[in-house]
């Protein structure tokens, strides 16, 4: 089930260059430090920048579609993100915006509509402290010819996506997915909200072993109703 957010309010803290000013003839010239804070706001096909005092820094629109569903890179000042068509369940393609210099960018949009993205993240899912993009999608594949959801990892570089891992299933048809330490190891399990062959939900968990994710854990199991968010503190620890 794709998460959409309709209003997100994401504090950047950019490091500018304040000159010292002082009557003492000694003195130094060398600039100090200060903290500048900027505001983005993704609403609706609405891209915005705010400073500290709710200025308008930058806006992007990318009318006439919406963001379905985002993530940021807050390390290289990137947004990668779904867009869509309003009102439509999942999104028609993926996009990538940076918001460098107080001026958001359009960076790179895919302009393959056969994925059918309806969710994305920014995680590290392999623990080599780069983090992955990873795409919930809707799609065909070679080995599994109907309409499924899919789970696409996409490594990042600073500047471009590429294919790391386009898995046909995971172990179960899936509605949701997310990324948590399930075990306390440092590293983020994949966590996924399965349908069982009765009809019921379970919960399942996944590491990453270098060449797609396995099967770790049963968290939750045979749940009539569910989402990620019901699952038990301390699962699988």
């Amino acid at each position: 089930m794709s998460r959409f957010k309709n209003i997100i309010v994401l504090a950047v803290v950019v490091v500018v260059l304040v000159p010292v000013i002082s009557s003492f003839t000694f003195a130094s010239d060398a600039p100090e430090l200060s903290t500048r804070v900027f505001n983005i706001t993704v609403e609706g096909a609405d891209i915005a920048l705010f400073d500290d005092t709710g200025g308008d820094v930058d806006n992007l629109s990318v009318a006439p579609l919406v963001v379905k569903d985002f993530t940021i890179d807050y390390k290289n000042d990137f947004i990668f993100a779904i867009l869509g068509e309003k009102g439509a369940t999942r999104g028609e393609r993926l996009a990538i915006f940076t918001f460098r210099d107080g001026t958001i960018n359009e960076h790179w949009v895919d302009m393959d509509r056969k994925h059918n993205p309806w969710k994305i993240m920014f995680e590290d899912v392999d623990g080599d402290a780069q983090p992955e993009v990873i795409v919930g999608t809707w799609k065909k594949t070679r080995f599994h010819p109907v309409f499924d959801n899919r789970l696409f990892v996409y490594s990042w570089d600073g500047n471009e996506i590429f294919p790391k891992w386009l898995g046909s299933r995971l172990s179960s048809p899936f509605d949701d997915f997310d990324f948590r330490d399930i075990d306390g190891d440092g590293i983020m399990e994949l966590i996924s909200l399965e349908l069982q062959r009765n009809g019921l939900k379970r919960i399942m968990s996944y590491k990453w072993t270098g060449f797609g994710f396995e099967g770790y854990e049963i968290l939750e199991e045979n749940l009539q109703t569910a989402s990620l968010n019901t699952l038990k503190e301390g699962a699988g620890k």
